[in-house]
């Protein structure tokens, strides 16, 4: 059982840091914005789903704005050209992928479907690609008989915040802007949890990892 961190620097500059890990298809991006920056219109080859963990942002697709605050996403086909711009500071998720047939329109916004929810707790849960994203709200615990645990598969947990997890026994913490990959771990229980925290299970990996 162990924990490694993943992330690698690949943007830093003023008003915008960012760190990455790719492995296999899937790139994990995390991205911490200053209120005013702007990104220029690009395109990739890789379909794109986005996630604010808090702040605000406009989401420029061509030229048609979208206002994306904490809590929204979206999914985005590849080589469509797209640009951003922060309203406030904004911390936020880019998972590139290649697996256009999933997605048929160019840009798609929608809620993180709410598998459980109570006042202690939130559990939400969508299927982008290769790839199951939880993001959980609250203190929640994992055990390897939950699907975020699958055999087979690369689990990957980024904290909105600060957040403590508790796994066997051994109190963990957990800061923003790190990649996480979680090997060999039967269960953890996620406690201080904030603005949230999303695990992403990659299933199916040969662990090509870039």
């Amino acid at each position: 059982m162990y924990i490694e961190k993943r992330a690698r620097i690949t943007v830093k500059k003023e008003g915008v840091w960012q760190v990455g890990y790719t492995i296999e298809k899937c790139t994990i991006l995390l991205t911490t914005v200053k209120k005013g920056k702007e990104f220029p219109s690009h395109e990739h080859k890789e379909s794109q789903y986005g996630y604010c963990f808090w702040g605000e942002f406009t989401f420029y697709v061509d030229t048609n704005p979208y206002q994306l605050i904490s809590g929204d996403d979206y999914q985005l086909l590849g080589n469509v050209k797209h640009s951003a711009k922060a309203v406030t500071d904004f911390y936020a998720l880019d998972l590139r992928y290649i697996d256009n047939k999933e997605i048929r329109k160019s840009i798609q916004f929608y809620n993180l479907k709410t598998i459980a929810e109570d006042t202690e707790k939130k559990i939400k849960i969508c299927k982008i690609g290769t790839a199951n994203l939880f993001f959980i709200e609250g203190t929640v615990e994992i055990t390897k008989e939950s699907s975020l645990l699958q055999k087979n598969s690369s689990v990957f947990v980024l904290a909105g915040s600060e957040t403590n997890i508790c796994c066997n026994g051994k109190l963990i913490f957990l800061k923003s802007m790190e990649i996480y990959e979680f090997i060999d771990i039967d269960n953890f229980k996620i406690i201080n949890n904030i603005h949230g925290v999303l695990i992403i299970n990659i299933y199916n990996l040969s662990r090509n990892v870039n």
